[in-house]
């Protein structure tokens, strides 16, 4: 059952089982208990329910306060013994862009869209701020997603009277504040409603009858991303990648086809893939991620395959490399001087 908590998310399928899948998940040794508050700017109870089995998938057994409907602002500003009984380590603040006070208008001028922002930037600014003072602890909120609709057509994102060309504006503004305090995260909603289509993440239906600002599927996104956030803040997110070689990296096999049969560089489209996956995996790398290769096959053949002049990955890039006729879930326990030449 926990599969269905693998991306890609059958939504409907998590909601409909999600109180067995709970259930089940509850039984896991060893959760490490963490109090989250959710400030919602529409309804929460969905994205609640999801964040809390995403979390629990991970060892983490979530506690929550949950503001009242569109009650996020008041809960922070105004004095609030609940919560500050509650003692939050985290406080997510799930707002959207149904929660931008103050839109240009088609006739504004240039001072009152600048003025307009600048007002939106400053509410922002001091929520942050009384959390930060009353609380001292990781906030994490969504930036903005675009509308459903685009009243200036083409020229939306452009034009200063235009609501996507404002909420570029308000995110940039939030990847600004992201890092200049390290306390606040962003919640990449921008990215994550792009990622699925504007026209699965809004659902007008669903906001008109529950006042839920996002879709199903937009949710279940939203929560498995929240909770690989706090897992990160927390330290316990992934930090190696281990990979497999032939038709892996490469295409081909190397102890067949040879160092000139791969498949790889921009000769080919195959080739070409491969490249490109290259490419991510070096970039997880330079971010910190650490890099192991384990493969069935003869150490010193596998090991030119990084000697390839298209290969973007190199051989000084695997901290962990061992190749041998092994079963691969027995590789952990063989001594690493064996299956690699490197010390012990």
């Amino acid at each position: 059952m926990n599969n269905l908590l693998n991306y890609p998310f059958d939504c409907h399928e998590i909601l409909r089982k999600i109180r067995a899948i709970k259930r089940g998940l509850e039984e896991k040794p060893g959760l490490v208990e963490k109090r989250i508050a959710i400030l919602g700017g529409s309804t929460t109870a969905a994205i609640k329910s999801l964040i809390e089995v995403f979390l629990l998938n991970e060892g983490i057994k979530p506690l929550f306060y949950e503001s009242e409907y569109g009650k996020y602002f008041e809960d922070i500003i105004f004095d609030n013994q609940e919560l500050e009984k509650f003692k939050p380590d985290f406080i997510y603040i799930h707002t959207s862009m149904v929660n931008i006070t103050c839109f240009p208008e088609i006739g504004d001028a240039k001072e009152d869209v600048k003025g307009k922002l600048e007002n939106e930037v400053s509410k922002w600014k001091d929520l942050w701020s009384q959390i930060e003072l009353k609380y001292n602890c990781p906030i994490i909120q969504n930036n903005f997603e675009f509308p459903p609709f685009r009243s200036l057509g083409n020229l939306d994102s452009s034009d200063i009277n235009g609501r996507s060309y404002f909420i570029l504006k308000l995110n940039q503004f939030f990847s600004e504040c992201s890092r200049e305090n390290n306390n606040f995260h962003v919640n990449d909603i921008f990215y994550l409603s792009s990622r699925i289509g504007l026209d699965n993440w809004h659902d007008r239906n669903l906001w008109f009858t529950s006042k839920n600002a996002m879709s199903y599927d937009a949710l279940t996104l939203v929560a498995y991303n929240i909770s690989n956030t706090i897992k990160a803040l927390l330290g316990s997110g992934s930090k190696c990648l281990v990979l497999d070689l032939d038709n892996t990296i490469w295409g081909g096999i190397i102890g067949e086809n040879g160092l000139g049969g791969l498949k790889i560089g921009k000769e080919t489209p195959i080739g070409e893939a491969f490249t490109e996956f290259q490419a991510y995996v070096k970039a997880l790398n330079q971010r910190g991620i650490i890099l192991a290769v384990c493969s069935k096959n003869d150490l010193e053949i596998a090991k030119q395959g990084f000697s390839h002049p298209d290969s973007v990955l190199q051989l000084k890039d695997i901290t962990v490399f061992k190749a041998n006729w092994e079963p691969k879930h027995e590789n952990n326990e063989l001594p690493r001087s064996k299956l690699t030449g490197y010390p012990s």
